[in-house]
């Protein structure tokens, strides 16, 4: 295996039995994942804090023993800003800016040396570059779905980074932004909540033809389908389960100011395949640019409530290195 790459995991790929297994925790997760080898994670602070955005004194120290007792590092917090915060109107840049700066103290906080940070207007990138040093931690602006690489706006960010060249900023792309095909776990879920196949097959086959969700609902309800499940499934085909051809050379591009990555995925086989995303491709790109650093595991199947979080985690942990190691 090409140890130029290393792995984490998110805790948000334990979404599911976080939220329905009563008792489950952050220990448990650790557990977890000290069994598979895997040391460092990423935690999200609005999902693990029963205080946010600034967590409470008594759960920071709680995270820190955990961290002690299971011999696990912080890589990354997963900050965020609640842009409604301010009841009646959205944050200004400047608020955004001294959400962002809180954010680096809870990272710096909790131990972590990277940041999942906010994107801010590019006349503030030099700022948030000088404090980033000041904390020495590193923020990722994720490149996330429905974005794309290529679009305008990421890459205006990424001539910007050209520009300031700090080693404090740069992108996170998420990993779901490459989803070229529904994956049978997707269609299966559909179909339990009520669609027909029908349905699912013909929302899929018209996505990319140029048609618009609502010219597609109005198909399905012609063929006589007309159920709240069916609504559901072009609805999500359309929107965040959304898929097409993937942005390879986007991606390309965005490489050279790729801080590490999160690899989201949904459904990896049983032989161990990713039935959405093509993780070969993407990996071979990763390794060709010469990268060194951190893929970190982020399971979103929980989307399709079939409670597999730890089976799915260890599956995607060994795709990779399957992968990596034929490169």
């Amino acid at each position: 295996m090409d140890r130029r790459i290393d792995f984490g995991v998110s805790l948000y790929s334990f979404t599911q039995p976080w939220y329905e297994r009563p008792g489950y925790g952050i220990a448990d997760m650790f557990a977890f994942l000290r069994k598979l080898g895997i040391s460092q994670y990423e935690i999200v602070g609005a999902q693990s804090f029963d205080q946010y955005p600034v967590p409470r004194p008594e759960t920071v120290r709680g995270l820190l023993e955990l961290n002690e007792r299971y011999g696990m590092t912080p890589f990354s917090y997963g900050g965020g800003v609640d842009m409604g915060k301010i009841t009646g109107r959205d944050m200004d840049d400047e608020e955004i800016f001294r959400e962002s700066l809180n954010d680096l103290r809870v990272a710096q906080r909790i131990g972590a040396k990277h940041l999942r940070g906010t994107m801010l207007p590019l006349d503030y990138l030099p700022r948030l570059a000088e404090f980033a040093e000041r904390f020495g931690i590193r923020i990722g602006f994720e490149i996330h779905a429905p974005s794309r690489p290529s679009d305008a706006k990421i890459q205006q960010y990424l001539e910007a980074f050209d520009k300031l060249d700090s080693p404090w900023l740069g992108f996170v792309p998420d990993f779901g932004i490459f989803i070229e095909r529904p994956s049978p776990t997707l269609k299966e879920n559909l179909e339990r909540r009520g669609a027909h196949r029908e349905t699912v097959e013909h929302a899929i086959a018209n996505r990319h033809v140029g048609k618009t969700e609502e010219q597609v609902w109005q198909e399905v309800q012609a063929m006589g389908h007309a159920g709240e499940g069916d609504h559901i499934a072009v609805s999500q085909l359309f929107g965040h389960q959304s898929f097409g051809p993937a942005d390879f050379d986007g991606f390309r591009s965005v490489l050279r100011r790729t801080l590490y990555f999160h690899g989201k995925f949904y459904h990896v086989d049983e032989n161990l395949v990713e039935t959405a995303i093509d993780y070969d491709r993407l990996l071979g790109l990763v390794v060709e640019s010469g990268f060194r650093g951190t893929m970190m595991t982020e399971y979103e199947g929980h989307s399709y409530n079939l409670d597999d979080a730890e089976e799915q985690v260890a599956r995607h942990i060994a795709m990779q290195e399957s992968i990596l190691s034929k490169l």
